[in-house]
């Protein structure tokens, strides 16, 4: 009702010639010339006829009606926005063999390699999404019963802010902790320079990050412990062939890696 009032009364003070004025430049920059021109003389009307204290009341109603549909529109998309984004999709994946070579897809995480899992994370990491991630990642690496190395492919991960990096650094520390290491793959541009401006590639160790999958998993492949590969029947990647360190595999566990 207060705000009614004062669109009342800022209208009421204003010479009643001033608001076709205004519509009319207003309508002018749709650059449809009919509609300004039919619009201006609706209102010059209500003046012209002596109705406009009565007009003053439909006008000021028409707009904090419109004023009010504009904020429950932006609270409205802000909501829906955030809904969407603070939990983006983390799927697990392995390498399957195809007519094109090697190609990753998601999969059980009982098919995965027991020392390294390799996570990629569709979404923005920001603040409002970090919770959600953070939550996953204790879960499914760095924990007894879980490989204590993870790679995460970012190529879907389109925003990283302050937020995101510290949660990265915090990972890279915690899988540290646990004897194995955070490793990334796949980050855009963008993304990379958030961590250069934030110091954070070189606590999470510039040797970590890599433009494609396959070189970082043949770059921790180096890093995994060769006595538990030598028991694995997993086979999971390429690398499998050998031992880390180079060693070859026992011949009785020569099985077709995927």
């Amino acid at each position: 009702q207060a705000g009614l009032s004062s669109i009342e009364n800022l209208l009421l003070w204003l010479p009643w010639y001033v608001l076709p004025v205004i519509v009319f430049l207003v309508m002018a920059r749709t650059r449809r010339w009919g509609l300004a021109t039919a619009t201006t003389l609706a209102v010059v009307y209500a003046g012209a006829v002596g109705v406009w204290n009565q007009s003053v009341e439909t006008i000021a109603l028409m707009a904090i009606s419109v004023l009010f549909c504009i904020v429950a529109g932006v609270l409205l998309s802000l909501s829906l926005h955030l809904a969407r984004t603070a939990r983006p999709h983390l799927s697990e994946l392995v390498p399957v063999a195809g007519p094109h070579g090697r190609r990753f897809a998601p999969v059980a995480a009982a098919e995965g390699c027991p020392q390294l899992r390799v996570i990629r994370i569709d979404g923005s990491l920001y603040h409002g999404a970090v919770d959600h991630v953070a939550e996953h990642l204790h879960a499914r690496a760095g924990v007894p019963g879980a490989p204590a190395h993870l790679l995460l492919v970012g190529e879907a991960i389109n925003w990283l802010d302050l937020a995101g990096t510290h949660l990265l650094e915090h990972e890279a520390q915690r899988l540290r902790s646990a004897g194995g290491g955070l490793w990334l793959a796949g980050l855009k541009p963008p993304a990379i320079a958030q961590l250069e401006r934030a110091g954070a590639i070189d606590r999470i160790g510039r040797d970590r990050l890599f433009d494609t999958k396959a070189a970082a998993i043949a770059a921790i492949h180096c890093h995994l412990d060769a006595p538990t590969c030598a028991a694995c029947p997993q086979r999971v990647f390429r690398e499998c062939d050998t031992l880390p360190g180079g060693s070859p595999r026992p011949p009785a566990q020569a099985i077709a890696p995927r």
